[in-house]
């Protein structure tokens, strides 16, 4: 089996350690590339490469710790996009982008050399893509590139904002219309957004991934004079900011303290656009072509339809997390006595996605009903938070075991 690549990134005293586990082969082949931020572009974070049975560090690099563009609690909670290094991989390539010295690196998987260096003229907040010999990534210098991986030579670059104007931001010059739309890979067609200030005008892009031509351009969005949570009316449209995801036929774009924006990914058409529940929005996004996950505060999860874009009252904790095909949350061992009238029975109670807590079933991923567990005998967790009525007060902790919420 060939090895598997795992990045893990955590910080130290002072230094941030990039350590990279590769299993100690004398032939350092190497698994499937990892070719944009959270593996694809739902942002499923799954792989289809299985990792092998044993791991040894094989090298490691220190950098100083991010500083994130925003630190303030709030909008840390919901718009952490640039706290932590998010690499890609493709071949015996690590790309990382560096929002302190503006700039993308290129690492050899071997033996974490330095291969090439590539300067832009503002932060670098998001992931790269990395795909067919190059790496794409935008700027709050308002600009995509595109390098050629091997050779770190710009094939092209776009402007996202009309004009080359400037101002200061986060204590640097920047672009009045920085590109914090973070790109994201479909179909060879790239997309990505420029402007996090509706009233100066947002710009939403689908380029040609080889030749940079604009396929479509949405600048309208900007001029919606809509009234906002706090019933002030003002122009308030999409204001992108955190990765973009994509699906077979739509386009999400991240609102920072907001819903994600829907666009038709054909013709750049905008399908929805809403501010949510107080809470809901924030830099995140996934999909798994049905639903679309965004975070609340809190670093809670919750999940609207693609379908009418209607909340389906699914609230969980932690991140959701992908397993057999489906987007999910897997909840940890304790039970707790709030709920125990609740989980008395054979079948486990979980979160249905839609309507309320009614206790769903849990299913293996052989269809097999799973019995209520005892303490330790669920091998893989994370909290669940159910809301049943008014809602409970506490995360609930319910033991479900490895399957899919039915």
């Amino acid at each position: 089996m060939n090895p598997r690549i795992v990045i893990v990134k955590c910080q130290v005293a002072w230094l941030v350690v990039c350590h990279v586990l590769l299993l100690s082969v004398a032939s350092l082949a190497f698994a499937g590339d990892w070719p944009m931020w959270r593996y694809d572009a739902c942002h499923t974070a799954a792989s289809p490469e299985e990792l092998p049975g044993t791991l040894s560090l094989k090298w490691t690099r220190q950098y100083l710790p991010r500083l994130p563009v925003w630190n303030d609690p709030l909008n840390q909670d919901l718009m952490p996009y640039d706290t932590v290094f998010q690499p890609v991989v493709m071949g015996h390539r690590m790309f990382l982008g560096f929002n302190d010295s503006d700039k993308v690196v290129a690492l050899d998987m071997r033996t974490g050399d330095v291969l090439w260096t590539f300067y832009s003229g503002g932060p670098v907040r998001f992931s790269p893509v990395a795909a067919a010999g190059k790496v794409y990534f935008t700027s709050d210098d308002g600009y995509l590139y595109c390098v050629d991986a091997e050779t770190e030579n710009l094939r092209w670059n776009l402007r996202g904002g009309p004009s080359a104007q400037k101002v200061l931001g986060n204590q640097r010059i920047i672009s009045a219309w920085p590109a914090r739309g973070g790109p994201v890979l479909r179909d060879n067609t790239l997309y990505f957004a420029a402007s996090i200030w509706p009233f100066m005008g947002t710009f939403v892009y689908a380029v040609d991934a080889e030749t940079g031509k604009v396929k479509w351009l949405n600048d309208s969005t900007g001029a919606d004079y809509i009234k906002q949570p706090h019933d002030a009316p003002a122009f308030a449209g999409v204001a992108p900011q955190g990765q973009l995801a994509a699906t077979e036929r739509l386009l999400l774009v991240p609102g920072g303290r907001s819903l994600p924006a829907v666009f038709d990914r054909a013709s750049g058409r905008l399908a929805y656009f809403g501010f949510g529940a107080k809470g809901m929005g924030g830099s995140f996004v996934a999909t798994d072509q049905s639903l679309m996950f965004v975070h609340t505060r809190l670093r809670g999860t919750a999940a609207l339809s693609l379908s009418d874009f209607r909340d389906r009252r699914f609230r969980v904790n932690e991140s959701v997390r992908p397993y057999g095909g489906k987007l999910h949350v897997l909840a940890s061992r304790d039970a707790s006595d709030r709920l125990a009238p609740v989980l008395r029975g054979a079948a486990l109670a979980g979160a249905e996605i839609g309507g309320r807590f009614r206790g769903a079933r849990w299913q293996t991923s052989d269809d097999r009903q799973s019995p209520y567990g005892e303490t330790g005998t669920v091998e893989l967790h994370a909290n669940l938070w159910v809301q049943h009525g008014r809602g409970l007060r506490e995360p609930a902790h319910v033991p479900l075991g490895c399957g899919r919420l039915l």
